[in-house]
């Protein structure tokens, strides 16, 4: 294994022999034949050592120091990838607003910190269920610096667990769908929320796939993605109620202005439930829920739900689909009196 430092056509580059195999990398600096070229010298030879200690510390599994230099912030920015609708941007809001976090290194980062940053959102008087979305987006966020040997361990590990008190989630009926489905909203992009929330009820989509959706991933009456959140494949049959939500367009979206907007358009939802009488909070998610539980509903089996939702296991499956009142009433009736 070696780096070394080349000058080709007055560019400079690292030639880097590694694992057997050799590849050059461009610094992206040139030689002016100048007094300069004396301090490009200097800083293409830092470039070498701090690319050789990068592959040192991946060849002995070591953290590599220059990459937990890097601040806390910046990496989880990185990780959005300046999604304003990735939950990462989300989460980020709050790192700034902390004490040092937008300063704090990686390496610097403790268990305690962690505690600290936890107690803070607590008292911003955040859901419990999203102070804990947030502590486990953060989780995930140093096991990918573990994973890319930024750090040598995770510092999550040990800290306690945010205990969510069990409520049961609003879940639209038929009945409420089809009040939602005879109520317009006003506007351009209230009419195509109006249709990818319809849309959502009927086929069970994420909107982070709702957002995504293109019209090659229509075949006739099937529909083919790979789900945002997993990167798992998902083909399942369109209904013919889903159906009559799509119109054609010139876009390659199907939902173009949802894929455009950086508007939260979970805006318009709240209001057109009032102004259809559905009395329940309704959300995005509340389309996937409803359509889970609408197929237990109808008798579609558990295991062929967790199939329509794209989901690895049927025991996540479960969390979804509630068993709706009516279901319950005609459970109980069929109990024999004495």
């Amino acid at each position: 294994m070696g780096v070394k430092v080349q000058v080709i056509k007055n560019i400079y580059y690292l030639a880097i022999t590694h694992n057997g195999h050799r590849h050059y990398e461009s610094l992206h600096m040139k030689r002016s034949g100048t007094r300069m070229d004396r301090e490009m010298d200097r800083l293409a030879e830092m470039c070498r050592a701090k690319r050789e200690m990068q592959l040192v510390s991946s060849d002995f599994d070591l953290a590599d120091t220059t990459g937990s230099k890097m601040s806390l912030y910046d990496f989880i920015k990185a990780l959005s990838g300046n999604d304003v609708h990735n939950q990462y941007t989300r989460c980020l809001r709050y790192i700034e607003d902390y004490p040092e976090g937008t300063t704090i290194k990686l390496r610097d980062v403790t268990t305690e910190w962690l505690a600290k940053f936890q107690s803070y959102l607590l008292g911003k008087e955040l859901m419990p269920s999203t102070v804990r979305l947030y502590m486990n987006l953060l989780k995930s966020a140093f096991n990918q610096a573990v994973k890319e040997r930024k750090l040598v361990s995770n510092p999550t590990r040990g800290l306690p667990t945010i205990k969510v008190p069990q409520t049961l989630k609003d879940i639209l009926t038929m009945e409420d769908i089809r009040k939602l489905d005879a109520t317009p909203i006003n506007g351009v992009l209230g009419a195509e929320v109006r249709r990818a929330f319809l849309f959502a009820c009927f086929t069970g989509l994420r909107i982070s796939d709702i957002r995504e959706l293109r019209w090659h991933n229509i075949d006739g009456d099937r529909l083919r993605i790979v789900m945002h959140k997993t990167q798992r494949a998902l083909e399942i049959p369109i209904h013919d109620n889903a159906k009559k939500y799509l119109e054609q367009n010139d876009s390659e979206y199907v939902f173009p202005l949802i894929a455009q907007s950086t508007t939260n358009c979970i805006i318009y939802l709240s209001k057109w439930a009032i102004n259809a009488g559905v009395d329940k909070k309704i959300g995005w998610h509340t389309a996937r829920r409803s359509f889970a539980t609408i197929a237990v509903s109808v008798g579609i089996d558990q295991y062929v739900i967790s199939k329509l939702l794209g989901h690895a296991s049927i025991q996540h499956t479960s969390l979804y689909s509630q068993v709706s009142m009516p279901t319950k009433r005609e459970a109980v009736d069929k109990i024999p009196s004495i």
